[in-house]
């Protein structure tokens, strides 16, 4: 099944996966009677066979509708019969299931979704599906992003961009703001201690605010720490900060008027999240993992021991003898540190974005995962972590508390999100324990400690409604007469199945699919009317049929919009350097592609020399051509059909954007993509020299390819130097590219590029012409004279973004793309080993991708989100008024592609430098708080 299903702003998904399977059936098999486990022996065989049946049904029906889940069909099949059918029938059914029907099913095997019903029929017990928890249950949306939350009673205390707002839960339907508190920077982390909370504040260190009276929270004290304060704990008379840069602080908050440093320990990286337990405080120390102080002297505390976790431990939890740590792309680490100076890796559990910060409480961790939302974890295992379920928040989750029956999230986006964690059939409850003396951002509360369902992606979670086994011969009959209907059902329905032609929806790999079937680069010179035939592969689309718009939408993303009346329409892509793009169709498999077509010797010969450079450049984020064909006077290019269209169209659709957090996102994608592709190319030794928006082009799941080799040179060096008749946009042109153009000299290629890609995502964001970024004159002659390297850096200076960015931000990896000093400047290799770019997931590049896709329709269309059916191609078709957009077309501008010696400015003309021509912004001091706005 595919089902999302969504409820006050945000949505909890539900899938099939492995482990989350395992987790479920964990949860069911423990409500099992006893006489369901130890069944006898006939009873346990019909349940095998019947098993056997209903899981090669699943396996089938599930390989046939998920081309890449077989794997976990098989998986999930088989843990289905453990927690239904008892452990005695799962060991009869597993061999068949493994040595049958998963052979079968890889190959492509399917069964009738008639056939999968009849197999469940014959279960003994019901199993029925229904919306389990987590589930959102309110919501209050702070005036800034949210970073940190602590519950204390009926209030919640969220730190964030906007400081400190305290909020009203005792409704937890309708949240309501009692007090805030604007705290000089941003505020990152807050604890709570009797009448106060401590707030970790990025630029002014610890603050102590009096939260006696919540409707009037005063500052009482405050201790400005050396670095950026990340995280903080209480212990006693102690805060304990994580200060970026400066690692622990220890601070004696006795008089909290008057905090006093009492002692420190720099660790080796950025100290972030802390939480104290007995004499020793664990810090998550960023790229360092976890360090383990001792602070029992804590005027000298000392490291004991540390553990270099995977990727970036932002947060920290301690229970029992386990340090449960948040690290980013690898998710939920769990170090067993009962001997502090040789912690071990205890077990993981790999969530599905970046793990932010941690919370444990009885079985289970709950961990923020940035795009993907709270995640509840089952911790009773350390050794097996498993998802017990989810809850995908609007934005982007940062922190979470647990008081009582709910979950407590900071969203970035969305402000405090309010999440119920029972389920309805749980009944029992234990009171949270714990030996540590750290607090944390929860309160001491009763909490469930069992009762929780595997809730997770994309599928509907089940509960099952058991029966004890009492009838073991008729059950023995029932499963050999369903299972011979079965097999016969699935023996006919699988060379039923064999003969039918298979046209996937599934975008994520209709690229690579393209690419490998492909073993004939140049197909034969032939063409065949009706449909145009080309090549014996492929159909010209020139004319397109409305129901063919909707296959062509429904597989690549591109939208075909028909006047009112109209079956069937001429339709044009867009406009290439020598001539039209068209929709094709594979004839092998039915896989809509691009087809450009070009006319006349020089235009062919060009764009031959153009189609063999691309298929030299060929890789990771570069756009492929399939096939390419000639004839006598016209010429095919096939190429996938980018449905997201070129960057100027993510430009448009992020200038309509009114949300700043997954603007962020989206351009973290974009350039991560776009550099990729440079280091696909540059590694071959080939430099694109026209890098912008127009050429780069965008597939229906928003990962962006590089196209349109017509200006790339293959080195003839390593050096990769070129001269500057080199042909390209010339808005684009690095400072030292211009430098050249002047000198009639050489230019590096590769720093060039990367200083193009830089202005691509400037432009992007900022929806602005380079002219207009950098006010540059739009007479090249002028350019090359007005543009130096300090004219650049002064005008880079305008932008706020650009000034003091940390490592983390993508705002740093653009600042280093257009470092004016091209020794300076980063390459694609070191760009992309930027902490931004960490644990960026496909699966997470499409949601965004959709998100924009639905933002843009709901600021132009003027639609509600509940009305959103983006997957809908008769709704998507009448929402949208103009789906083709602008064509790009090259020759319009003909007049950047300028080669040195072309330019008009000589020596003999100096005034011309001065001629009033130059794009001129009226703010003098750039910043994109909104997006939308450029703001001085």
């Amino acid at each position: 099944t595919d089902h999302t299903f969504s409820k006050q702003g945000g949505s909890f998904q539900l899938a099939t996966t492995q482990s989350a399977t395992r987790a479920l059936n964990q949860q069911v098999s423990d409500r099992l009677p006893a006489s369901t486990s130890h069944a006898s022996g006939r009873t346990s065989w019909g349940k095998g066979i019947a098993a056997s049946v209903l899981g090669g049904l699943l396996i089938s029906a599930g390989s046939s509708w998920s081309q890449n889940s077989n794997q976990n069909s098989i998986s999930d099949a088989i843990a289905m019969m453990k927690g239904t059918l008892g452990p005695a029938a799962f060991k009869a059914a597993f061999v068949f299931q493994i040595s049958a029907i998963a052979a079968k099913s890889k190959q492509g095997g399917g069964a009738l979704s008639g056939a999968l019903l009849t197999g469940m029929m014959l279960l003994p017990e019901r199993v029925k599906g229904q919306l389990s928890c987590p589930q959102s249950v309110g919501s209050y949306d702070t005036p800034g992003p949210a970073r940190s939350v602590a519950v204390s009673g009926n209030y919640a205390y969220v730190a964030g961009d906007s400081g400190l707002q305290i909020i009203d839960v005792a409704n937890v339907a309708n949240p309501t703001l009692a007090g805030s508190y604007d705290t000089p920077g941003w505020a990152f982390d807050v604890v709570l201690s009797g009448n106060y909370a401590y707030v970790a504040n990025e630029g002014s260190g610890l603050l102590i605010i009096d939260v006696s009276n919540v409707t009037n929270p005063t500052l009482t004290g405050s201790y400005d720490t050396p670095g950026a304060a990340r995280g903080v704990a209480i212990s006693g008379n102690y805060a304990y900060v994580g200060d970026q840069n400066f690692g622990l602080q220890i601070i004696d908050i006795s008089n909290v008027a008057n905090p006093m440093l009492v002692g420190f320990y720099n660790t080796p990286d950025s100290a972030w999240g802390v939480a104290v337990s007995g004499n020793y405080a664990y810090v998550g120390d960023y790229r360092n993992g976890l360090q383990i102080i001792d602070v029992s002297n804590v005027a000298i505390p000392t490291l004991v021991g540390s553990y270099n976790t995977p990727d970036w431990a932002y947060d920290v939890a301690i229970f029992g003898s386990y340090a449960f740590v948040a690290d980013a792309a690898s998710g939920l680490q769990i170090i067993d540190v009962s001997n502090v100076t040789n912690p071990t890796l205890a077990g993981s559990y790999n969530t599905p974005g970046q793990a932010w910060s941690v919370v444990v409480l009885g079985n289970y961790a709950y961990v923020t995962d940035y795009i993907s939302g709270l995640q509840i974890l089952d911790v009773s295992n350390v050794a097996n972590p498993t998802l017990a379920g989810f809850y995908n928040t609007p934005g982007w989750a940062n922190g979470v508390a647990v008081s009582g029956t709910y979950a407590y999230v900071a969203d970035r986006a969305s402000g405090l999100q309010i999440i119920s964690l029972p389920c309805s059939t749980s009944s029992s409850s234990s009171t949270t324990s714990s030996s540590s003396t750290f607090s944390t951002r929860t309160s001491s509360s009763t909490t469930t400690s069992s009762g929780f369902l595997a809730s997770t992606i994309k599928s509907t979670t089940m509960d099952a409604n058991l029966t004890t086994a009492s009838n073991g011969t008729p059950l023995l009959w029932l499963g050999l007469l369903g299972g011979g209907l079965c097999v016969c059902l699935i023996g006919g329905t699988f060379f039923i199945l064999r003969g039918r032609r298979k046209s996937s929806n599934h975008e994520a790999s209709f690229i690579e699919r393209g690419s490998t079937t492909q073993s004939i680069f140049e197909l034969k010179p032939i063409v065949k009317r009706g449909y145009k035939k080309i090549g014996e592969k492929y159909y010209q689309l020139s004319t397109i049929a409305r129901e063919e718009a909707e296959e062509i939408y429904e597989q690549t993303g591109h939208l075909i919009v028909f006047p009112e009346g109209k079956k069937k329409i001429q339709y044009v892509i867009g406009k290439g350097h020598f001539g039209a793009i068209k929709v094709a169709q594979r004839i092998k498999d039915g896989q809509y592609v691009a087809s450009k077509k070009v006319k006349g010797e020089e235009s062919m010969r060009v764009s031959e020399e153009e189609a063999s450079m691309q298929k030299a450049a060929a890789g990771e984020n570069v756009l492929p051509i399939y096939n390419t064909i000639r004839l006598e006077e016209t010429l095919y290019h096939f190429m996938p059909l980018a449905g997201f269209g070129n960057g100027r169209e993510i430009q448009s659709h992020l200038s309509a954007l009114n949300n700043p957090m997954l603007a962020t996102e989206i351009l973290k994608f974009v350039t991560q993509n776009i550099l990729t592709g440079l280091k696909t190319i540059h590694g071959k030794g080939i430099y694109h020299l026209d890098i912008k928006p127009e050429n780069t082009v965008f597939t229906k799941d928003g990962i962006a390819y590089i196209t349109d080799f017509g200006c790339a040179k293959k080195a003839k060096d390593k050096s990769a130097q070129m001269s500057w008749e080199a042909i390209g946009d010339n808005r684009y042109f690095s400072p030292e590219r211009l430098q050249a153009c002047k000198e009639k000299s050489q230019f590096g290629a590769e720093k060039a590029d990367i200083w193009a890609a830089g202005m691509t995502v400037l432009q992007m964001i900022k929806d602005l012409s380079p002219l207009q970024l950098f006010e540059m004159p739009g007479d090249f002659s002028k350019r090359v004279h007005v543009c130096t390297q300090d004219y650049f850096l002064e005008k880079l200076h305008r932008f706020e973004e650009l000034q003091k960015p940390e490592e983390w931000d993508i705002w740093w990896v653009i600042k280093g793309l257009l470092d004016p000093n091209a020794e300076t400047r980063l390459t694609a290799e070191k760009a992309l080993q930027a902490p931004c770019f960490r644990g960026l997931k496909k699966k997470t590049q499409a949601h965004v991708f959709e998100d924009l896709q639905a933002e843009k329709l709901i600021q132009t269309a003027g639609i509600s989100r509940d009305e959103l059916d983006l997957r809908n191609y008769g709704f998507a078709s009448q929402t949208v008024a103009d789906s083709e957009g602008e064509f790009y077309n090259t020759q319009e501008h003909q007049q950047y592609y300028s080669v040195g010696r072309e330019y008009l400015f000589t020596p003999d003309n100096p005034e011309a430098i001065a001629a009033a021509d130059i794009a001129f912004l009226e703010s003098g001091y750039q910043k994109t708080p909104d997006v939308v706005t450029n703001k001085s």
